[in-house]
């Protein structure tokens, strides 16, 4: 209903009237009460009734047996199953149009029908007969809007109507409606604005009906679906604005259209495709902007893209089935791909990557419009442009292609595609020869590499193609070049052979990055070698200059080395995939390829690429120069890892034997080898020996056993059993592989001929065991198993001792020994012979390289919690990890350590700190993950951390030094830990005392966790501990109050959230009493106090929230209002009963005084107890008290307290020992009580006099200035006071001015506030012999310092001076070496110079003839710009004053005038000064002279801008008086000087156009006596402007011909201009300018140059700027210019610029109100911008522009154009962009709307209409209102007219309303409105 929600703010005078109040009828209890209840006359009663009778019913409905048992309203519905009393209420509101009784009678028949749907047996209700044979018309109208509470409860009995039977009476119901488009239109655009609602649950009018027309849809009749289809508006209601509609509604919608319309074949194919046009495709692709996280379920961009992924899928199923008759669905796939951002946003790069897949038919009409050039350049958008260019490309190959076995006959007989439709899924048609060759030879390095990348995917996507038609050709039996197929293969390979670049390209490309080979090399050297012979000294000489070159080129070759391998690497490619597609074109290719192995195989220094390229060289080499063949498939073992196994034997770079062990992995990654543990694999290779230059025996016979053992495992049979016998023992394989079982069985024989190798090989690995695999007990059994399968022997024994320490280390906590392997680095036992025992006796090179030489997992065994910590040993640790990549390794063995070994705190601490070092030592954000994932995942730390036995507190100390909460992925990783502890505090702590005593250890060691909590958790968590610690004494045991603190500063970060709020009522005694414990007075008291501004309305706007924010609940409402009234006489006992207050509780006791009169009682009683016992005892209560003498200011009985209180907070204020954060309070308390008693106001008077007195001049403060400032507001008393404090301020300046050290802190804000109380209190007297001194001083000492002579400024403007001190005092100014204009343009040194002016001018006024006598006019002139700015109006007024009282002109002094922005200096003569003139500044001059009094302009543009009154006629003086040269006038060409004189014949002013006439006559007649250049096309232009004039009075022409002839003017000192000739030309081809036409607009706007942007823009410019009186409008509209600047806008989306001319033209078009109103008659200009989707905020604060404007000229007889206006301006500030300055014209144009609303008639459904859309856009505008003061007020003054006009209107007052007033309330009293706080207080009370 229309009223419905609760009150938010206490009842205010002027708000609107609530809802009837119902009166209370007894409960039902036979039908017959019903039918009286129903039967009443009195609408109150009737309504009650109604009420009454749908609560009963829905809670029958809400039961799981609603007829089990008998009750009133199933009698009823079973006596009277028509419900003639429901329906004659009905009849009753409809004749008196009672919204309140429609919304119950339609309220009420929603939950009859929903209880009568429990019926089984109730196929056709009488109740919904006749509501649809008799009340259809009335549910009909229900549907109109304008009565939000009816529409509502209209459409949820639609809602029902349609859920009853399955969707039984849909298309009854259906028909019932009329279906009005506008009606439609209207309710799918009325919608909430609140965002954190629950869509469903709380649905809107628009979700409300979008159910209602999905709830069609889905009924399962296919006539009615093509009704709703056809009925205009419905459907595309839906899709329109869906972008806006919550998440869940568009998750509905998409999936209900795709159920429901799309998949159901009953509707037309064409009914379903023609709902998705353009606008629709448009609304649903704007759904990938959402900002919603793409985690959630429902996110508007999943759900989107899963919509669309569908729609594609079906629609090219269709096109797919019959491309020749896919008209239809290409259109809305190719509208859909055109629309998409490919080449922005990676999920529509995926949609369309996905619909050129599926439907390949549109590569040809995607390539034509392909959203960018593809032309090779160096740019990001060409990178992004190719890159997925290259991703089309790659797409796999259409299924029309290939012909599979399966296909049936027809499809065997049917032709091939077309060439055209193939090639164009291989290469894009625009592309030719020449532009691949452009692009590979391409001179930077980056373009012609992504070109032969984009070259290469097109040579796959044609490889595959061909291999597609060559199988559909044998599976056809076609004879080769003869069949279709055959033919269309042949076709398509001379095409590209004649579009691909020569192969010879591709090859200069190889050779170009080719690196010279050892044969080259060696070659070089043997020729150099023999011509040596002959001389040994020029072959010496000859040698070191080899060298010395060979050293230059190895470095430059390194620095290519990169980009070489890569290029080189993909050139091969393409030339392997020439002889795959063209080979015609590779085989006539001069090329030895025989040379490609030696160029790319045999180099020892190449790249891991390099080993693909050797691959690729090999096949080229193999086909096109020797008869290298591959052998035939065999055994694989055999033919393919022996092969890899003798390569594996060969030296090889670091990158070769990493791509060598990738292939051996991924071919021994198979479950024969390693069962379900596929990557074991990298253990076993990591551990085989690096063959160096010469393989040793033992490597080989490692490399043998290894490969023996894979051997016998690929050829064994599959066990049947768990174990394997090794010599008689019995080893368990249940977790082994099956390659390290048969490991463990050849062991034995293995070691009898290579022991030490093959135990090397054992100890690495077991390390890679435990470095690489999550389970740490594997390490373990694996010793086990080898324990008796190593056998005996010297060296055995070792390894068995080292592999039983290694475990040990992972397991146990041991004394470590030092000391050194006497064999080799991989028998340094990490018990025995640890190396870090002995890292102090080794220099760190020497220590670096011993930690080199061994396993990484063994170096971080052998590492101590110490080790970790040590600076030197851990910067090592991490150089050895980040050299050799083994970041997982060395995570995961100090993991191992870390869980099994039972370390201490302080050692875990050192691990933990590590961890955090290791992480932020990694660069890679990918590794850096993984490490995180590895440490705290479910096979990390929180398997550990769910179980009992945990450390705890080392766990939640390390997930806080390793993630943080602000990323989302350490955040989720943290979710686990925080819930495990929540789950230790869920059960009910009360359940036993002992149980409540205890916190469990998770939730001891939760502090760390807290801040990954979420507002929710962590006050859950923190209520959870309170409520366990409640009964435990004080203090607490150290760990408790470390939680408990932790717990509270979380917690005081939220929100006053109803969770709080709940918190803090259950919990407020123990947080009172916590406030005072140690270690937790801080966070419980912080906490206490939030809890207590939740009390206070206006505790927001203190704390400096943002108020549109804030939540509007509070402990004023609801539950939590009982609640607080409830304990209020609780809480103050509690808090009173300690003998003196925090700070904290004084603010919740201060809350509490507000509120609760007990306490105001109790709380005086306190005050006069402490005071008795001495004023001490009130220290902490400041807030308090203030809120005590407050509340009896307020309500007229002022309360009574000691006056020696405000004399002891009086001491305390001048006290300087004072915490500054006390002052205010303490102020307030004395300035209240003064206030309140003349005697208290005169005995602090008294004692301020005093101590003033007494303080030292150096001891005055900022702080006490403002407190006897603000008194002095307050009371008279205080005057004296102030002025014998800011008297005595005066003499410490004087002396801090005349040292020449920088002013303190201290200082400055002495003169700051010395500066607000001169201003604050101008009637001050000053003493003279004070004063004088002080500012002397400040102009001799301080004239460089802007604060100084800001106050001298003040202070000068309130004393009358004598003429004698004047001079002196503008002597001194002019005299010092800072007075001089400032040199540069930044805002400091403008402020500055604004401070000196402002002070010369404060002394001249007080004595105009001193400043006459002292030359102040010549001083200042260099200080004049003669702009429109402040400075310079100030000045000019100085000058016309000291004029009039000298009585002599001051033209002299305006010769040395200086428009120049710099110090250089000018020539004496006034041409020089114009020739110096800035052209912007001129031509805004320009704008100003010929404007109106409607024009408006920036403010900031007055600074930039010359005075035309000021430059107009100084140009005429210059025209007329001086000799001017012929460059003189170029000058005044250039600078736009003599365009001046030229706008202002459109001026309004006749005196200004009367100067500008004789300018222009007298240039004209000096100009023929000249001869220059430019001297013709001048007179040419003035003789224009002299025909514009037709008559002698000289009125004003057009201002569009003026600025058009000044522009004409200056365009001809600029001849390169492109607009030049075009002027040129139409000046000269007529004698008369039109003056009722728009000069050269159609030669502008349909430009045919080069640069028709530029032209487009200009003419804009020169339109917006030409646009100033209706005459001006006269003309434009001969031209239609709306109609087709409007064309232009919808034609340049891709240009923000030409857009924002285009607006900024009709903003200043509205700001004319003839233009206005026939722009809103006959244009419909507000629906035009309601059309527009404005691309950024600059385009929509113009439109807000746009609309305020309109709101001035519109008419208010109309409500439906008030309710117009209001909904354009709602659209056209949907976005929290919005700065303060639109938001603040936004409530102006409500304001300037709602006050003129004519006098309400009868019906007031326009009035509600009009209103409620003013509401909801100052909702949106509540949601993003700043802090600005000004903006708060503008706000405040138009909700609380918006609230005034609604009660005047007698219209109920919803939930909305009363949020948006409260919104107001709270920006009144953050804005500090007169008495808004006083009423407030006063409501409180």
């Amino acid at each position: 209903m229309a009223g419905e929600g609760e009150r938010v703010i206490a009842p205010q005078p002027a708000r609107a009237q609530p809802s009837l109040k119902l009166p209370i009828i007894p409960p039902f209890d036979n039908p017959e009460s019903i039918i009286a209840a129903l039967a009443s006359r009195e609408t109150t009663v009737l309504t009650a009734g109604l009420l009454q009778l749908e609560k009963r019913a829905l809670a029958l409905v809400a039961k799981p047996a609603p007829r089990a048992s008998p009750d009133p309203v199933l009698d009823y519905l079973a006596k009277y199953a028509t419900v003639d009393g429901v329906f004659a209420a009905w009849d009753t509101a409809h004749k008196s149009n009672n919204s309140q009784l429609s919304a119950a009678v339609l309220s009420a028949l929603s939950a009859l029908i929903r209880l009568v749907s429990t019926d089984p047996f109730a196929s056709e209700p009488e109740i919904i007969r006749r509501l649809l044979s008799q009340y259809g018309t009335h549910l009909d109208r229900a549907l109109n809007p304008g009565r939000n509470d009816v529409t509502v409860a209209a459409l949820k009995l639609c809602n029902v109507v349609v859920g009853f039977g399955s969707g039984r009476f849909a298309r009854r119901l259906f028909g019932c409606m009329q279906w009005s488009p506008k009606i439609i239109n209207r309710l799918f655009r009325t919608r909430l604005r609140d965002t954190s609602r629950d869509a469903l649950s709380k649905p809107d009018i628009r979700t409300l009906l979008t159910m209602l027309v999905l709830a069609f849809l889905s009924a399962g009749d296919s006539r009615l679906k093509g009704e709703v289809l056809e009925a205009k508006g419905l459907v595309s209601g839906i899709l329109k604005g869906l972008s806006e509609d919550p998440s869940i509604v568009v998750s509905h919608v998409l999936v209900g259209i795709y159920r429901d319309v799309i998949s159901d074949r009953s509707v037309g194919l064409e009914a379903r495709r023609s709902m998705f046009d353009e606008p629709c495709i448009v609304e649903l692709v704007k759904l990938y902007e959402s900002t919603e996280d793409d985690e959630s379920v429902q996110c508007p961009r999943i759900s989107t893209h899963r919509f669309l992924y569908a729609l594609t899928g079906w629609l090219a199923l269709q096109i797919n089935e019959s491309q020749a008759k896919s008209f239809g669905p290409q259109k809305v796939l190719g509208t859909v791909l055109r629309t998409l951002k490919v080449t922005e946003d990676p999920q529509q790069r995926e949609l369309g990557l996905y619909i050129l897949q599926s439907a390949p038919i549109l590569a040809g009409l995607f390539w034509s419009r392909f959203p960018s050039s593809l032309d090779p350049r160096l740019s990001s958008r060409w990178i992004s442009a190719i890159t997925f260019a290259t991703q089309v490309v790659a797409l796999p190959v259409s299924p029309h292609l290939s012909i599979t076995s399966a296909a049936s006959s027809s499809t065997l007989l049917s032709a091939p595609p077309s060439l055209t439709s193939v090639l164009d899924n291989v290469l894009p048609p625009s592309l030719n020869k020449v532009w691949y060759s452009k692009a590979l030879q391409h001179e930077n390095p980056l373009v012609s590499f992504l070109s032969s990348i984009f070259v290469l995917a097109a040579l796959q996507k044609a490889s595959k193609v061909l291999e597609a038609l060559a199988e559909s050709s044998r599976r056809l039996e076609e004879v080769p070049g003869v069949g279709r197929w055959a033919n269309l293969a042949e076709r398509m390979r001379e095409h590209l052979r004649t579009v691909l670049p020569d192969p010879q390209i591709v090859v200069a490309l190889m050779q170009k990055t080719a690196a010279p080979t050892a044969a080259a090399l060696a070659t070089a050297a043997s020729k150099n070698k023999a011509k040596s012979s002959k001389s040994k000294a020029k072959a010496a000489a000859k040698q070191e200059l080899m060298a010395i070159d060979d050293a230059e080129g190895a470095t430059e070759e390194a620095d290519q080395a990169v980009g070489r391998h890569l290029r080189t690497n993909v050139a091969l490619r393409i030339l392997w995939l020439y002889h795959r597609v063209v080979p015609s074109a590779i085989a006539m290719l001069r090329f030895d390829f025989a040379k490609l192995p030696q160029a790319h195989v045999e180099p020892s220094d190449a790249e891991g690429i390099r080993a693909i390229s050797s691959a690729y060289a090999l096949r080229l080499a193999a086909v096109h120069s020797a008869s290298l063949t591959w052998s035939r498939p065999g055994d694989h073992f055999k033919n393919t890892l022996v092969p890899l196994f003798r390569l594996y034997r060969t030296p090889a770079t670091p990158s070769n034997r990493l791509l060598l062990l990738s292939i051996l992995g991924d071919l021994l990654r198979t479950s024969i080898l390693f069962g379900p543990n596929s990557a074991e694999v990298e253990t076993w290779l990591s551990a085989l020996p690096i063959p160096t230059s010469q393989l040793s025996p033992g490597d080989t016979n490692v490399l043998d056993f290894f490969e023996s053992c894979v051997h016998k495992t690929l050829i064994a049979p599959i066990r049947s059993s768990a174990t394997d016998a090794v010599e008689g023992i019995v080893v368990s394989t249940t977790d082994f592989s099956p390659l390290l079982t048969t490991i463990l069985s050849e062991l034995p024989g293995a070691l009898v001929n290579g022991t030490p190798s093959i135990l090397a090989f054992v100890r690495l690995l077991v390390l890679g065991f435990a470095g690489r695999s999550t389970d740490s007990t594997i390490s373990k059994r694996i010793v086990e198993a080898l324990g008796e399968a190593l056998g005996k022997g010297k060296e055995v024994k070792k390894t068995k001792a080292f592999l039983l320490d290694v475990v040990s280390a992972l397991e146990e906590k041991k004394d470590v020994v030092g000391g050194e392997a006497r064999d080799e680095t991989s028998l340094r036992s990490p018990i025995t012979a640890n190396v870090f025992a002995g890292a102090g006796e080794q220099d760190e090179a020497t220590f670096s390289a011993t930690l080199a030489a061994m396993p990484l997992e063994l170096v971080f065994l052998h590492a101590r919690p110490d080790d970790l910590l040590a600076p030197i040993t851990s910067l090592a640790l991490k150089a050895l990890v980040s050299s050799t990549d083994g970041w997982m390794i060395a995570t995961q063995v100090l993991l191992h350590r870390f869980i099994n070994v039972p370390w201490t705190d302080a050692e875990r601490l050192a691990f933990s700190t590590f961890f955090q070092e290791l992480i932020k030592s990694c660069t890679d954000e990918r590794v850096q993950q993984r490490i995180k994932d590895l440490l705290l995942g479910e096979q990390g730390l929180l398997a550990a951390f769910q179980t009992d036995v945990a450390p705890f507190h080392s766990v939640t100390e390390l997930v806080k030094l390793v993630l943080s909460p602000s990323v989302p992925s350490d955040a989720a990783l943290a979710l686990p830990y925080c819930s495990t502890t929540l789950s230790d505090l869920a059960s009910d702590p009360l359940q036993s005392s002992k149980k409540a005593m205890k916190l469990p250890l998770r939730v001891l060691a939760a502090g760390p966790l807290l801040a990954f909590f979420d507002g929710e958790s962590a006050i859950a968590f923190a209520s959870a501990v309170l409520a366990r610690i409640a009964s435990l004494p004080l203090p607490l045991e150290p760990s408790v109050t470390a939680v408990i603190d932790a717990a509270l500063l979380r917690v005081s970060g939220e929100s006053n959230t109803a969770a709080f709020r709940t918190m803090w009522t259950a919990h407020f005694v123990l947080l009172n009493r916590l406030s005072t414990a140690d270690g937790l007075d801080s966070s419980a008291g912080v906490v206490l106090a939030r809890g207590g501004q939740a009390l206070l309305p206006f505790a927001l706007s203190e704390a400096g929230s943002a108020i549109g924010g804030a939540s509007l609940d509070g402990f004023r409402y609801g539950s939590n209002d009982v609640a607080w009234r409830q304990h209020a006489t609780e809480w103050t006992q509690d808090l009173l009963a300690s003998k003196s207050l925090s700070v904290n509780q004084a603010q919740v006791l201060a809350a509490l005084i507000y509120r609760s009169r007990v306490t105001r009682e109790r709380f005086t009683a306190w005050v006069f107890e402490r005071a008795e016992e001495g004023e001490a005892g009130l220290n902490g209560a400041e807030s308090a008290l203030a809120a005590l003498l407050e509340a009896g200011a307020v309500s007229g009985t002022p309360i009574d307290v000691p006056a020696k209180i405000a004399l002891h907070f009086t001491e305390r204020l001048l006290d300087a020992t004072v915490d500054v954060s006390a002052n205010s309070a303490l102020g307030r308390v004395v300035q209240l009580m003064a206030a309140g008693s003349t005697e208290v106001s005169a005995t602090v008077a008294e004692l301020l006099n005093r101590r003033i007195s007494e303080i030292d001049r150096d001891s005055f403060t900022p702080i006490v200035l403002r407190l006897v400032s603000e008194l002095a507001a307050t009371s008279p008393a205080f005057v004296e006071s102030l002025a014998l404090y800011v008297n005595g301020a005066f003499a410490g300046l004087v002396r801090r001015f005349a040292e020449d050290e920088e002013d303190t802190e201290a200082v400055s804000s002495l003169v700051i506030e010395l500066h607000a109380v001169a201003v604050k209190h101008p009637n001050i007297q000053f003493k003279t012999h004070l004063l004088d001194p002080l500012v002397t001083a400040a102009i001799t000492r301080r004239l460089d310092k802007t604060g100084p002579i800001t106050l001298a400024t003040t202070l000068s403007r309130n004393h009358a001076w004598k003429d004698s001190e004047v001079t002196r005092l503008l002597n001194g100014v002019f005299a010092s070496a800072h007075f001089h204009p400032a040199t540069t343009p930044d805002a400091t040194a403008k402020t500055h110079q604004s401070a000196v002016i402002s002070l010369v001018v404060a002394l001249a006024t007080s004595a105009l003839s001193s400043a006459a006598s002292s030359r102040t006019v010549e001083k200042l002139m260099p200080f004049y710009g003669g702009t429109l700015s402040s400075d310079d109006a100030v000045l000019v007024d100085l000058f016309q004053r000291i004029e009039l009282v000298s009585g002599g002109s001051i033209s002299v002094a305006l010769r040395s005038w200086n428009p120049a922005l710099d110090d250089s200096p000018l020539e004496s003569t006034r041409a020089g000064s114009l020739a110096a003139l800035q052209l912007g500044y001129a031509r805004r001059s320009w704008l100003r002279v010929c404007a109106s009094s409607t024009t408006r302009f920036p403010k900031e543009h007055s600074e930039i801008t010359y005075d035309p009154e000021f430059l107009l006629p100084y140009l005429c003086q210059t025209v007329s008086e001086d000799e001017l040269k012929g460059q003189d006038w170029n000058a005044l060409v250039e600078t736009g000087a003599l365009s001046l004189a030229v706008a202002a014949l459109a001026s309004s002013s006749a005196s200004t156009r009367l100067t500008a006439r004789v300018t222009l006559t007298q240039a004209e007649k000096k100009l023929e006596s000249l001869a220059f250049r430019e001297r013709e096309e001048i007179l040419l232009v003035l003789a224009h402007a002299r025909n514009c004039i037709f008559s002698q009075a000289g009125e004003a022409i057009p201002a569009v011909i003026a600025l058009f002839l000044a522009n004409s003017l200056q365009m001809i000192a600029t001849p390169e201009s492109p607009l030049y000739p075009s002027f040129n030309r139409f000046l000269l081809q007529r004698p008369l300018l039109d003056q009722r036409d728009v000069p050269m607009f159609y030669l502008l706007f349909f430009s045919a140059s080069d640069e028709p942007m530029e032209d487009h823009r200009w003419l804009l410019r020169f339109l917006a700027e030409g646009l100033v009186r209706s005459q001006d409008w006269k003309i434009y509209r001969r031209r239609q210019t709306f109609e087709l600047l409007a064309s232009l806008l919808q034609a340049s989306q891709q240009d923000p610029a030409t857009r924002k001319l285009i607006l900024q033209f009709l903003l200043r078009a509205t700001t004319i109100p003839q233009a206005a109103r026939e722009l809103l008659s006959r244009n419909g200009l507000l629906g035009w911008i309601s059309a527009q989707v404005p691309v950024d905020a600059g385009e929509r604060r113009l439109l807000i522009n746009i609309v305020s404007n309109i709101v001035g000229v519109m008419s208010h007889d109309k409500l439906s154009s008030i309710a117009d206006a209001l909904d354009t301006l709602a659209v056209s500030c949907t976005s929290h962009e919005v700065s303060k300055t639109e938001l603040a014209l936004i409530c102006t144009s409500v304001s300037s709307l709602v006050a003129r609303l004519p006098t309400p008639a009868v019906d007031l459904t326009s009035h509600r209409l009009v209103l409620d859309r003013a509401r909801d856009l100052l909702s949106f505008v509540s949601r993003s209102l700043p802090t600005d003061k000004a903006v708060q007020v503008t706000f405040y003054q138009t909700v609380m007219l918006v609230s005034f006009t609604r009660h005047q209107a007698d219209l109920p007052e919803s939930r909305r309303d009363q949020e948006l007033f409260n919104a107001g309330v709270r920006a009144g009293l953050a804005a500090e409105v007169d008495q808004l706080r006083a009423q407030t207080i006063k409501g409180l009370l």
